[in-house]
């Protein structure tokens, strides 16, 4: 996305999360329960992850533009009219925690017994997050598992009848040889694509400013 387009989506970012990027006092809002509930978001403690949802702030969704659709459908081999800007977006941010850095929870979407999402077609095509800052090394960049979309798709392709749901294969994602992560480094603007059954985790933010990214998936 060009730097203008991203940059406009970054300064879009902290009105919509009220705070104020040059006063780290007022990120502590991240966690406060109650703040959360009134902007309709939440807060994963396990992974730093604070999550908006159904964000429509023009500046945000303009961040979706017709170059990233056109290469949505460059990737997935699938006709271009599958593809169009969102309503909505889910914004993601990892806030600055203390600790060493590491990763959290390596998985694939889809694989919550809750919802029973069906294995195969899956619950989507791709999956996106577009970063709306230069994230450092260890600063809370998403680490990937190249070529565990086919991997994973192996293992459910393996037995289709016991992987019918996405849940049952999340549980014996422990079986696959994963290989070796990698952390991304992203700059303002880039986008992270990952298709279905791609694993991947968030990871620890070390460093002194916040992770901020929009998430959306066809």
């Amino acid at each position: 996305i060009s730097e203008a387009v991203a940059r406009k989506g970054e300064d879009a970012m902290w009105e919509v999360m009220e705070m104020d990027r040059d006063d780290p006092d007022t990120w502590e809002a991240y966690s406060d329960e109650s703040k959360a509930t009134t902007i309709k978001a939440g807060f994963k403690p396990q992974s730093d992850l604070f999550q908006f949802f159904g964000n429509q702030h023009p500046d945000l969704l303009t961040c979706y533009t017709s170059d990233m659709m056109e290469a949505m459908a460059q990737l997935t081999g699938e006709k271009a009219s599958m593809f169009r800007p969102p309503e909505s977006t889910l914004v993601q941010n990892i806030f600055p925690s203390e600790g060493e850095w590491n990763w959290r929870g390596e998985h694939f979407d889809g694989g919550v017994k809750d919802r029973q999402h069906k294995t195969f077609p899956g619950p989507f095509i791709i999956n996106s997050l577009i970063y709306l800052n230069d994230i450092d090394h260890h600063g809370g960049g998403t680490v990937g598992w190249p070529g565990t979309h086919k991997t994973v798709r192996a293992l459910a392709e393996s037995d289709p009848e016991k992987y019918e749901y996405m849940w049952r294969l999340k549980e014996d994602l422990k079986t696959i040889d994963l290989n070796e992560p990698e952390e991304t480094e992203p700059n303002c603007g880039d986008i992270f694509f990952f298709a279905h059954f791609s694993v991947h985790a968030a990871s620890k933010n070390v460093r002194d400013t916040p992770r901020l990214a929009l998430r959306a998936r066809w």
